[in-house]
This record gives C-alpha cells, structure tokens and sequence, in this order.
C-alpha cells in the first residue's frame, strides 16, 4: 500500500469520491488538509494537488417497511425446514455477502477448530453461513464460493454424523 500522502493523492485522481457517512467524509477532507492545500468551491466540490473531485455521502441501509412484510408473511419452504431442523441444535450464524475479503474461508476453520477441540460439541452444535452471491460472473467469487462449498462438506465430511453441522446457504 502506498504510503499516506501518496495515497490521498492518488485519491484525487478520481472524478468523484464517495463516502457512507457525513463524518467520513469530513474525516477524509480533514486528513487531506493535513497533507495539502484544499480549495472548497460550495460544500462539495475541492481541488487538490491540482486535481478537481467532488465529495458525496451515499450511505447503505435497509428497507424496514419491505423487510417487516417480508418477516411477517409465511416462511419460504426452505427456511421453514430449516427451522424445524435447527429446534434442538446451539447455532452460530454468520451472515456476509460472498466476497473473498470477508474471512469467510477463516469462519469455517474456526469452526473447525472448536469442532476438533471439543468434542463433545459434536451432534450438539450447528455452524450456518448465510453469504448470497454479489458477484457470480466474476471468476473470483466463484472461486471463493467453490472453495467454501468443499470446505463445508469437508468439515461434514470429518465431523459430521447424522446431523448436518456446517450448511452454506448462498
């Protein structure tokens, strides 16, 4: 990684830089000052080193109302098994998107890990990752779903008896 200045010189090579919160922004803007002159044209709009940019919030959220109909029509035939399969059993979920920089790959051995060091977990204890697919077209993350995929049914394969104890829901 470049270092700091460099960095956010670099930074203001781009055409428009975006940020999930005011604060960020600001935060970004600030440490900018400490390297350079900014010049601020309205409350957007700087130039540095320069280069011309523009700063904006875009900040990422949910829908409440579409997730409270959602949560409150019956469950899909798919979670409704699960459900039921789940009743008796301690169950850590993890839920991310599939992405590579996610330590997706590190969960599961951690998983492992607790799996191989207490035994008598076993039968007793469910992993579920929950990581829908954001990029399915790129071969990256259908690398990383392949490799998460025969991690799971290794893990199974290893520790598992009549319970399923790691599931990949993508």
């Amino acid at each position: 990684m470049p270092p700091h200045d460099t960095l956010l010189e670099q930074l203001c090579d781009f055409d428009l830089l975006g940020f999930q919160t005011e604060n960020d922004r600001l935060a970004f803007l600030d440490s900018l000052s400490s390297q350079t002159r900014v010049t601020t044209r309205g409350s957007k709009s700087h130039s540095a080193w320069g280069k011309s940019f523009r700063t904006e919030v875009y900040p990422i959220g949910i829908e409440p109302d579409e997730i409270a109909q959602q949560a409150s029509g019956p469950l899909p035939p798919k979670l409704a098994q699960l459900k039921a399969e789940l009743k008796n059993v301690q169950n850590i979920f993890s839920v991310e998107r599939l992405d590579y920089s996610k330590g997706l790959p590190e969960r599961f051995q951690a998983y492992e890990a607790l799996l191989e060091k207490y035994p008598q977990h076993h039968g007793k204890i469910r992993y579920t990752q929950i990581a829908p697919t954001s990029r399915g077209e790129v071969q990256a993350y259908q690398d990383i779903r392949h490799q998460l995929e025969t991690e799971a049914g290794r893990i199974n394969g290893k520790y598992g008896q009549l319970w399923l104890d790691t599931a990949l829901l993508s």
